[in-house]
């Protein structure tokens, strides 16, 4: 749960990046490039595994997971499974249609 100086933090900046016509979950940030939307994504179907304090507080775990380093291989590997099978996919959607 955050607490309230986190809230004010959060709500400020996300007040700004409205002003500039973005949210937080479309900016990509940390050594991976990736954005809190794409991670959310990979944790909650199973591409990389649900960090600690996933259930009370998503926010602050993506973005430290974001931020963190070692954090890159996994997120960029689960990213490119997720891509490749999604792929795949729809190539076998293709040659069966």
């Amino acid at each position: 749960m955050e607490g309230k100086l986190e809230d004010f933090e959060i709500n400020a900046f996300n007040k700004l990046l409205a002003l500039s016509g973005q949210s937080l979950d479309t900016i990509s940030i940390g050594p991976a490039q990736m954005n809190p939307e794409v991670v959310r994504d990979l944790v909650n179907n199973g591409y990389i595994p649900k960090p600690e304090n996933w259930d009370t507080d998503q926010t602050d775990v993506i973005l430290e997971m974001l931020l963190d380093k070692e954090q890159a291989p996994t997120l960029g590997s689960g990213r490119f499974e997720q891509n490749l099978l999604t792929l795949w996919g729809k190539l076998v959607e293709w040659i069966f249609s």
